[in-house]
């Protein structure tokens, strides 16, 4: 369950400030001369015996957070028993300073020189302002105070996130939540995920046709559209999925493990968009036939908010799986017939793949990070808390709550998990953010800055246990889960604002946008054919390859640096 804060206020700017951004001050600079954090963290090098104090001295750590306030999970440090506890064990009490969604508060500190906060969280580091922080010397690189400070800590980091995330300076700058270690992608307690939701009942009144393959989904939707005429979508797939692969269409006929449609080929050091291969040619095609027959509801293309026609049963297939939203769907769907459901439907494989596969989609780069700035009061004791943070306690405290009291863990043969007691698991499920506000347990907001994905997918397969769907889910697509991809490394990539790069990336996506809609809609084979070819001649005058060769280089920048610290990918 991953929850985005949500703006509550507008931020307020003071003349002062609009007058200093007006003369062309930026955020690009750095600490001048006559500059110093404060006297206490000048030189994280202190002594021993400093370094001891702090570790024992109750301290409050002042943390930005690089977005604002949630007003439905407000402030509750000390008043709730996870962060009461967190005090408890590590002496640091956390003050907060909120910021706004759009970095602009953060910003102005910097091109103010106003004095940072201890910890900085949810800096993108995909973003200038990242760039800023660390070419500016307003953040001390984490494996220096790691070395210097506790070099075992760097044994707790998840596994390959030094050899992604550092920067070419060999440092590492943050922590990164969100992510798996790339040698806990085989954890049999992390489940697949499922590519179709079916509407059970009304697939069953047609005696529950097979739809294994392309041509068997297509006859499958022909009947229920005869059948059902007034069903808005016979077939529903995610805007966001149309543009930018439509995977379980373009996995279904071979296609390659793409994040954001491009995918890195190692063997011949490449990239590659997926609409650009003959697979990708292929989906785009099938979903123009579908079109054509009536399947897919152009409206489909500009609706974002999939989960609207869901929860009224106006989709009798929908190509993507999403446990919580399929949920929610069925719980509505309840109130208005008791017989009416969704289900996950078993892959829809063509025939003569033999590579169908459902990778776990290894992200190296999040939002949610936590940094050290160099005007900490007491950088050792913010390292301290984080390695708290990240450790198997601190993971177990943030997300579950206090063993015995709010849960406590079971283990099978895949491994162990947490089971909420009985009001904690309630609220789980019927009102998460009571559930946080009085117990404190999984306040992804406030206090569990970084998560290890491991700690998180162990609650997933807790509910898997118990819940026919998801099991239902992980019968179908477990033997297909792959690990490591190398198709991945192009998600690591940090394009800047403004630069060649990311101009065309921008035109890009607006080419992309717009024949993507048009060889989908097109009214004849000749027609599609003509749209296709045109829309590769276009992708090529806002200047795909170069985007793709920048991409290449910098991917095999990641393969070597991951090659040589004995990262196996797949």
């Amino acid at each position: 369950m991953k929850l985005r804060p949500t703006s509550k206020s507008c931020l307020i700017l003071s003349a002062a400030v609009l007058l200093l951004l007006a003369t062309g001050c930026q955020t690009g600079g750095s600490r001048q001369s006559g500059e110093s954090p404060s006297e206490a963290s000048t030189d994280p090098a202190a002594t021993q015996t400093q370094q001891e104090g702090s570790a024992k001295s109750p301290v409050t750590l002042t943390t930005f957070f690089n977005v604002a306030e949630n007003s439905s999970i407000p402030w509750n440090w000390g008043k709730d028993p996870v962060s009461q506890e967190i005090t408890k064990r590590t002496g640091v009490t956390i003050e907060p300073v909120f910021g706004d969604n759009d970095s602009q508060k953060l910003k102005l500190m910097l091109a103010s020189g106003e004095k940072l906060p201890d910890i900085l969280v949810y800096v993108n580091p995909t973003t200038q302002l990242y760039k800023d922080l660390v070419d500016g010397d307003y953040v001390y690189a984490l494996s220096d105070l790691i070395e210097k400070y506790d070099p075992g800590m760097k044994d707790m980091l998840m596994k390959g996130e030094l050899e992604f995330n550092q920067e070419d300076d060999g440092k590492l700058y943050y922590l990164v939540s969100n992510i798996f270690g790339y040698d806990e992608l085989k954890d049999p307690r992390l489940s697949a995920t499922g590519q179709w939701a079916i509407r059970e009942d009304l697939h069953k009144s047609l005696g529950s046709p097979s739809m294994k393959t392309p041509e068997e989904l297509m006859q499958v939707l022909e009947q229920a559209k005869a059948k059902f005429p007034n069903m808005k979508y016979p077939l529903f797939l995610p805007e966001l999925f149309l543009y930018s692969n439509p995977w379980p269409i373009y996995q279904s006929f071979g296609g390659h493990s793409t994040i954001d449609g491009k995918y890195y080929d190692e063997k011949n050091k490449t990239v590659g968009y997926w609409y650009e291969d003959e697979i990708g040619k292929k989906s785009l095609k099938y979903l123009n036939q579908l079109y054509a027959k009536g399947l897919i509801n152009p409206e489909a293309f500009t609706l974002k908010d999939w989960s609207l026609p869901l929860n009224t049963g106006d989709v009798f297939l929908l190509g993507i799986w999403n446990y919580f939203a399929i949920s929610g769907a069925n719980g509505s769907l309840q109130k208005i017939d008791p017989e009416m459901s969704y289900t996950p439907v078993e892959p829809v494989i063509a025939n003569g793949v033999d590579n169908y596969e459902v990778p776990i989609w290894y992200s190296t780069k999040s939002g949610r990070t936590a940094m050290i700035t160099k005007d900490a009061k007491d950088p050792a004791k913010a390292l301290e808390y984080l390695k708290f943070m990240i450790s198997d306690e601190g993971q177990k405290l943030a997300l579950y709550g206090l063993e015995g009291v709010t849960y406590n863990m079971e283990k099978d043969e895949s491994g162990e998990y947490p089971v909420f007691a009985d009001e904690v698991g309630k609220l789980f499920s019927t009102d998460f953010t009571k559930m946080v506000n009085t117990y404190g347990v999984y306040n992804y907001y406030n206090y569990a800055w970084i998560i290890k994905n491991k700690y998180d997918n162990a609650v997933v397969y807790a509910n898997t246990k118990k819940d026919p769907l998801a099991q239902k889910t992980r019968n179908f697509y477990q033997k297909y889960k792959v690990g490591l991809k190398s198709e991945y490394l192009t998600n690591a990539i940090f394009i800047k604002p403004g630069s060649d790069e990311a101009n065309i990336e921008i035109k890009l996506s607006d080419v992309v946008k717009k024949y993507i809609f048009q060889t989908i809609t097109a009214k004849s084979d000749e027609q599609f054919e003509s749209l296709y070819a045109e829309f590769m001649g276009k992708t090529q005058e806002v200047g795909i390859d170069k985007l793709k060769a920048y991409y290449a280089t910098e991917a095999g920048k990641y393969a070597e640096r991951l090659a040589a610290n004995g990262v196996v990918l797949e």
